[in-house]
């Protein structure tokens, strides 16, 4: 899947009408307690969706992704905390703007 990203394989409206069920599907692997190597690869594919569509990525994109993302944050490992730190970097760089005033603060807390 993230070969698709990285080596332009799909095209960024494409994407947009698989990326409600894509997201839907990584919820599960996200909320695993059990298999923290798939809640690993499960950010770092979140990171590379965030990284491919950029700002073409739709309101409701974002929207689905922001919830599953700070939960990681609050994860066992470390490893995954620091990539979901990462892809939050891409996620506010990516975020138009304006967006929020407090979401920034609230994930800082």
């Amino acid at each position: 899947m993230i070969k698709l990203f990285e080596k332009n394989l799909i095209e960024k409206e494409k994407l947009m009408g698989l990326l409600p069920e894509m997201i839907n599907k990584l919820k599960m692997p996200l909320d695993d307690d059990w298999a923290h190597d798939l809640r690993f690869a499960s950010v770092v594919l979140i990171s590379k969706i965030l990284e491919f569509m950029g700002k073409d990525m739709d309101r409701e994109g974002f929207n689905e992704i922001y919830p599953e993302l700070l939960k990681r944050l609050d994860d066992a490992q470390d490893g995954i905390r620091i990539e979901a730190c990462k892809s939050f970097e891409i996620l506010f760089t990516h975020m138009p703007d304006p967006w929020s005033t407090s979401l920034y603060s609230y994930t800082i807390k």
